[in-house]
């Protein structure tokens, strides 16, 4: 799936960092991405709020879905891309897992992709009482001697 990042991204410094976490979350659970905070690479410099909004309206029509930061209330470019988006009937895609939630999120879904369609009901993450997750430790590949 397509998925558009939509936040606030003027009068804060930390967009690119926020959108760039979203983007690569979405793509570890296998989306493509289209980041708009990346325009500001490619845009001119005396590019009008207006003008940017028209390149953003142009990325988000070819997407599947839109993936709302945190903040984009208080944003008056991430409301008109929300209308628009809901206007075209693109769908909102709520990251199901983000944070902290992040790596559990991912083995939730590991463990349902060892799970027949079929039996997801019953044997699946949300199902199954039994399987839980109480730590994580990264393990390196050990070197070759």
């Amino acid at each position: 799936m397509r998925i558009y990042i939509s936040g606030a991204i003027t009068g804060t410094e930390d967009f690119r960092e926020r959108f760039l976490k979203a983007e690569k979350e979405l793509i570890a659970v296998g989306h493509d991405t289209v980041n708009p905070a990346r325009l500001n690479d490619i845009m001119p410099k005396d590019a009008t709020h207006g003008e940017y909004m028209r390149m953003s309206f142009e990325l988000l029509d070819i997407c599947d879905a839109i993936y709302m930061l945190d903040g984009w209330e208080n944003s008056k470019g991430a409301n008109q891309g929300y209308g628009f988006a809901k206007g075209k009937g693109i769908e909102e895609e709520p990251l199901k897992y983000v944070g902290e939630e992040f790596v559990k999120g991912m083995y939730h879904d590991l463990w349902d992709s060892t799970i027949k369609k079929s039996d997801i009901d019953r044997y699946g993450w949300d199902a199954n009482p039994w399987v839980w997750v109480i730590d994580f430790e990264r393990c390196d590949k050990p070197k070759e001697e």
